[in-house]
């Protein structure tokens, strides 16, 4: 998925991934959402709300899946995540931590908090009542590599997020 990012939309859309004479088949708002079903020198392919070919630097779009290994620098105990999701997907971030750490999380502005998977693949941070949520705190289960996690199902989110493990 897509954002059109147009700033003179309408946004056209063409037969072919070319700007032709007479290819525009349609045309689309700024911010609309589309579906992206190829890619060819710098076009989209699309396939909703219209079918056709829009110019790819007209648009705004990021990696929808991204599996991060989360490392601390020397001496740290926190760190900074933030990125963005445009449309559909999600970032997995991973880390080690060790039986009885803390670990808490810190939205940054409006931000969402990652949920948070222990090593045994349970979800530790009580995914229901994340939402709208400033802050979680909570002492690890187990030793091994914990899997923070921000998804999206449609139009996606910018994230900034303070994780500390002491």
């Amino acid at each position: 998925m897509a954002r059109v990012n147009d700033p003179t939309a309408p946004l056209n859309v063409r037969s072919q991934p070319q700007v032709a004479e007479g290819n525009i088949v349609g045309q689309l708002d700024d911010r609309v959402w589309v579906t992206i079903t190829g890619e060819e020198s710098g076009w989209w392919r699309i396939s909703d709300p219209e079918q056709g070919w829009i110019s790819k630097n007209l648009t705004d779009s990021t990696c929808t899946e991204l599996v991060a290994q989360l490392a601390f620098p020397p001496n740290a105990t926190t760190v900074r995540l933030s990125d963005r999701i445009v449309g559909a997907g999600f970032h997995e971030y991973r880390l080690e931590a060790v039986a009885q750490q803390t670990m808490t999380i810190t939205a940054v502005n409006d931000s969402p908090l990652p949920f948070v998977r222990a090593p045994n693949g349970r979800e530790i941070t009580d995914a229901a009542s994340m939402q709208g949520r400033r802050s979680w705190t909570g002492q690890l289960p187990s030793s091994g590599e914990y899997i923070l996690e921000y998804n999206s199902n449609f139009q996606g989110f910018a994230y900034e997020t303070l994780i500390e493990i002491r």
